[in-house]
């Protein structure tokens, strides 16, 4: 039969190693992948080291020794066995003569040191635990302490630290020791069991907590801090099968109201089958718990093991202790969180036994935002210079814009801003008559070629590409011509004269003379009367000699005429629309009755023919018929813009503006992209004609879309950016912008920071204490100053205060007695205390809205 079992983690095996001590002293270790695969020979060793039962086995809890195993039995002996190669497995003994240290009785505990590999620790019931330096082969301390040692334990952080479990009913103890003090006198004694304790687990996760179970039938949770048991888990699930009138929970079943259990697994079983337990002081002991241990994965987390072979699962970290301290493993072991002005705070530590660090940090998000924000405030700082060099960079920085835009819309804006950088009218016309994409200078070129070719002709000699590309050899021509097809149309061109035009005339503006006119006409200049001239001409539909008579007559008569010529032949040559509008003075008419897909042109036209007054005045109308009549916002921001008319472009930015914020789920995303060009045009505006005005769209016009822009130039670290474009005029007077100059204030370092702290946006109420009654104050009869009496704590007499390196607490040891305790022994002293003058009130600040 199994006396104790062992679980290496040993990598070599695919699931490590298990090793049951047994109780006619042999030491079995199977390996459990053999077991999952179902293979028959699933045991690679067995040696026989113990002339009695194998009480205790343990294997190394460091990686690097998984397959050394310590065992002890009842003979007093310990063995240690390497199974690395399991076929020849040797036992060694843990000193040079075995017989010259060893245990009187049987061996209880066996407990590897869980920092230094080669320490190895044993208890017995003859009372005393050796600690064994297997490098030196000798124990390195003995440690007797009366009592039968039911169990040993190493501190799972500190090897120094170790506890022992008293297996004697009349003293039924817990000691803890710090090796580095002492090996005789414990660091302190941990009192709560009525009868022998059986079992004892070091807390992984938590290393101030204990779990005890004993003969009392009691399984606590003890706090090493208070050196008391802090929580009692249930018993009521351990004992409940042995109770026969009632049924066995489930494995469904709570193992208990306030221990948390996650479930039984198992089934029950009578004491019977485990065997027949021993006396406990009761009759009935199968339900009694033998064994406790924390789960090493999973904090929080204990398994027990009781006599009718229930093995139980409970979650503690639930439970109400009365340390009222939360367990260790609740703290996060890392944590992090962002703070104003890009600064990232973050703790933690590389592992358990280290030092936590806090680290202040600047984590930068948007890095592009950051590079384009910087490099329009480091061109912003080159341009304060005199107002034309100024317009100069400005103009070259929308020119940049306009060629690095990613789409028409954003290129057109950038160039009409060029433009608008114009030092005069002159110079603003060419620009924008560029924008509209009539350059004089391209249109004169094209012209001119024109005229060249309809004058001179093309030389015939010469072929065009496509010429060339479309030429055909003269069999083709031959076999073209011969065609029955070729012949109709040979006969069709003998019907044309080549010296004929195609209207009958030697000019497709010639028309046929009316018959009687030229008479008509000589008779009228024949008597000066130059208006009937002019009647007659325009009857035979004479128009060109109508003009030059009309000229010969006067300047009312030539007015007249050109109107009525205008008039008559605008719905044949449509650009006569625009000489009538020129030369009547009606270009305002000329604008509302214009096609508004043409609004570039009818834009060129007032540009050439329009002061700069009335230029600016029909731009703008323009401007309103492209919003209103076709909803083209864009084209109608770019005459507001030429017309400077700002509020309406910035109206139109505005609404761009708002789009940049996007709701995703329960935040926002902003555009930054597009809230920089937004920016960016505005600040330009402002500082190359001086506009300070805010915008009508908003109830705070730019503000706000200033005081996000600022608010992400502090999420990314850029303090200083920030509070530039957070000033007052920028980003306004509202209440949000005031707080975020407030808080930009204060979180720049103090070296960096410019000019005076902005007001505080909150304002300032005093608090004032309410006076008593006057009445209320005679009823108080007159008594002498009286002086409050305070107690002062001094230690006991016969006690010393100690400290304690690992816990960084004092401890307090009573040299007379010997006994170690955590609780400072106090006596009271009283002494008078002056009462203290009253202080004045002062006014408190009280923030809008809190």
């Amino acid at each position: 039969r199994f006396a104790s079992l062992s679980w290496a983690n040993y990598t070599a095996v695919p699931c490590g190693l298990v090793a049951g001590g047994m109780t006619d002293g042999c030491v079995n270790v199977w390996d459990p992948s053999r077991l999952l695969n179902e293979e028959s020979q699933c045991q690679v060793a067995s040696v026989q080291p113990h002339a009695g039962a194998v009480t205790a086995v343990q294997f190394n809890p460091h990686a690097e020794n998984a397959h050394v195993l310590a065992s002890g039995g009842a003979d007093g002996n310990v063995w240690i066995t390497p199974f690395d190669n399991p076929s020849a497995a040797s036992p060694l003994s843990p000193a040079a003569d075995v017989n010259q240290v060893r245990h009187a009785g049987p061996i209880n505990s066996v407990a590897w040191n869980t920092q230094v590999s080669h320490i190895v620790c044993t208890g017995s019931s003859d009372g005393s635990s050796i600690i064994w330096d297997l490098r030196q082969k000798q124990p390195w301390c003995i440690i007797r302490g009366g009592t039968t040692v039911s169990e040993v334990c190493w501190n799972p952080e500190n090897g120094q630290h170790l506890i022992t479990a008293s297996g004697d009913d009349a003293n039924p103890v817990v000691r803890l020791y710090d090796l580095r003090s002492s090996t005789d006198l414990p660091l302190s004694e941990c009192r709560g069991h009525t009868q022998a304790v059986l079992s004892l687990s070091w807390c992984p996760h938590d290393t101030a907590l204990i779990m005890t179970c004993g003969k009392d039938n009691k399984t606590l949770l003890w706090d090493l801090h208070l050196a008391q048991p802090v929580y009692e888990l249930s018993s009521e699930t351990a004992s409940s099968s042995s109770k026969a009138s009632e049924p066995a929970p489930s494995a469904a079943e709570p193992a208990g109201e306030q221990s948390g259990a996650a479930g039984l697994f198992g089934a029950s079983a009578g004491a019977s089958a485990f065997g027949s337990p021993g006396s406990f002081g009761n009759s009935n002991t199968t339900g009694r718990r033998y064994l406790a241990r924390w789960s090493p994965r999973l904090p929080g987390v204990v398994a027990t093991a009781s006599f009718d072979r229930r093995l139980q699962f409970h979650n503690i970290s639930s439970a109400k202790t009365s340390s009222g301290r939360a367990p260790r493993y609740f703290r996060r072991p890392a944590g992090v969180a962002f703070g104003f002005g890009g600064k990232l705070v973050s703790f933690g530590s590389a592992s358990r036994n280290m030092a936590t660090q806090v680290t202040v940090s600047r984590v930068v998000e948007d890095a592009a935002l950051v590079h384009t924000s910087t490099a329009f405030k480091d061109m912003q700082s080159s341009a304060e210079a005199t107002p034309q060099e100024a317009k100069h960079k400005y103009a070259q920085y929308c020119k940049a814009k306009a060629e690095h835009a990613l789409d028409e819309a954003g290129k057109s804006t950038w160039k009409y801003m060029e433009a608008v950088c114009a030092a005069d009218h002159g110079q603003l016309k060419a620009s924008l008559l560029s924008c509209v994409g009539f350059e004089r200078s391209a249109v004169s070129t094209e012209v001119s070629d024109f005229s060249s070719i309809v004058d001179g002709g093309p030389d015939p000699t010469v072929l065009t590409p496509v010429e060339r590309e479309t030429a055909i050899t003269t069999e083709q021509t031959d076999a073209l011509f011969s065609s029955p097809k070729a012949a109709k149309v040979a006969d069709d061109m003998k019907q044309l004269s080549i010296d004929t035009p195609a209207g009958g005339g030697s000019d497709a503006e010639e028309v046929e003379a009316v018959p009687g006119a030229e008479e008509h006409l000589k008779k009228a200049l024949l008597v000066g009367d130059f208006a009937a001239a002019v009647d007659v001409a325009f009857s035979a539909k004479q128009y060109d000699d109508a003009l030059v008579l009309a000229h010969c007559g006067g300047e009312e008569l030539h007015r007249r005429t050109q109107q009525r010529y205008l008039e008559r032949r605008s719905a044949q040559r449509p650009f006569l629309k625009i000489v009538s509008a020129v030369i009547g003075g009606s270009l305002e008419g000329f604008m509302q009755s214009s096609e508004l897909s043409e609004w570039k042109e009818t834009l060129a036209i007032l540009l050439n023919y329009c002061g700069p007054a009335d230029f600016f005045k029909l731009a703008e109308m323009l401007g309103d018929r492209l919003k209103t009549e076709v909803g083209d916002s864009h084209s109608a921001s770019l005459c507001y813009l030429c017309a400077r008319q700002f509020e309406k472009t910035l109206d139109h930015w505005l609404l761009l503006a708002d789009k940049t914020v996007v709701v995703e789920g329960a935040g926002e995303k902003v555009d930054t992209s597009a809230l920089q060009e937004f920016v960016e045009r505005v600040t330009v505006l402002r500082r190359i004609i001086g506009y300070t005005a805010g915008a009508s769209a908003g109830p705070d016009g730019l503000g706000p879309a200033f005081a996000r822009y600022a608010e992400l130039l502090a999420a990314q670290g850029e303090l200083q950016l920030a509070t530039a474009f957070a000033s007052p005029m920028e980003a306004g007077e509202m209440l949000q912008a005031q707080i975020l100059r407030d808080r930009l204030y204060h979180a720049t370092p103090l070296s960096k920071r410019v000019g005076a702290a902005p007001p505080f946006p909150f304002r300032d109420t005093p608090v004032v204490v309410a006076q008593q009654p006057a009445q209320a104050k005679q009823s108080v009869p007159a008594q002498e100053p009286r002086f409050p009496q305070t107690t002062t704590e001094q230690l006991a007499p016969g006690f010393q205060e100690m400290f304690d390196a690992n816990t960084q607490r004092p401890y307090y040891v009573n040299l007379a007695t010997g006994v170690s305790q955590w609780e400072k022994p106090v006596i009271q002293v009283a002494t008078p205390q002056p009462q203290p003058q009253p202080q004045p009130s002062r006014p408190h600040r009280e923030r809008d809205g809190q």
